[in-house]
């Protein structure tokens, strides 16, 4: 008896075996014409947009996402590739390894128009509903179109971790032609909805927050943002409207410096208050 189920045993094994060979010779067929037509379906539901994907690829304990596109109302988003690492383990306690985003552009256009605003809004859930170890964005863009005017960060570079505590750190350039550099840092809390904290901002080299700046997406509590330097003249302003493509409001010639000059932009209910 005892041989016969061992026999059994052995023979049940040999099955599984033979068939997951022979599900993993025939992945990229099934990744193909199975796994990545639901992905996509699956995508374009959650976000209420259209979504398109170029390839799937699968290898052991990582998967490559390649032209992935997605176009919702008010925003377009044009990924080369998204490469994640995961481990089983790592799996079923909701945990990626690394997740590593290429050349991801992004257009976003505001403020949206009566039909946008009536699209469904993205809604966020009360905690992370998974985590990143290590998450990196390489030579990424980001457009966003004002009404009349339009503000282009490129050479964005950035990386952190993600979950219920997770930090950041970032690197851009702002503006046309070699523009300015921005560096910032922060990190946040995503356990009774998400918050995120802004601990350092400078533009070329030079910081600019009084203090972090706290940021809650869904609207709870007030934003305010506290802009401090020791000095700003009418040199640094100008380089700075030129890097973003704005002309200088006052008369051409005009010379000035502003000693410990401090703004405060404080909003609530979505409406911008300004003190100087």
């Amino acid at each position: 008896m005892a041989l016969r189920f061992r026999h059994l045993l052995l023979t049940l094994v040999a099955v599984l075996v033979l068939l997951a060979a022979g599900l993993w010779l025939a992945r990229e067929r099934l990744v193909r014409e199975v796994l990545r037509p639901w992905l996509v379906t699956e995508a374009a539901r959650v976000l209420d947009g259209e979504v398109v994907l170029d390839d799937l690829r699968l290898a052991w304990g990582r998967v490559e996402l390649q032209g992935l596109r997605l176009a919702r109302e008010g925003l377009d988003v044009d990924v080369d590739a998204l490469r994640i690492a995961f481990t089983f383990d790592g799996l079923l306690l909701r945990r990626l390894e690394e997740v590593v985003v290429l050349r991801p552009d992004v257009h976003l256009k505001l403020p949206l128009s009566d039909a946008d605003e009536e699209a469904t809004p993205l809604s966020l859930p009360g905690r992370a509903p998974f985590s990143v170890t290590a998450w990196t964005i390489e030579e990424g863009r980001l457009q966003v179109d004002l009404q009349d005017d339009s503000y282009v960060v490129r050479e964005l570079a950035a990386n952190g971790n993600f979950g219920e505590e997770l930090h950041f750190v970032g690197a851009a350039r702002v503006g046309a032609g070699e523009g300015v550099g921005v560096t910032l840092n922060g990190g946040g809390l995503w356990q009774d909805g998400l918050e995120l904290t802004l601990e350092e901002l400078a533009v070329d080299e030079r910081p600019l927050l009084a203090k972090p700046v706290t940021v809650r997406p869904e609207g709870v509590g007030d934003l305010q943002v506290e802009v401090a330097l020791p000095s700003f003249s009418s040199v640094e302003a100008s380089g700075f409207l030129a890097a973003i493509d704005r002309p200088v409001p006052w008369p051409e010639g005009m010379q000035w410096q502003v000693t410990s000059p401090a703004a405060v932009l404080r909003l609530a209910a979505s409406r911008p208050v300004l003190r100087l």
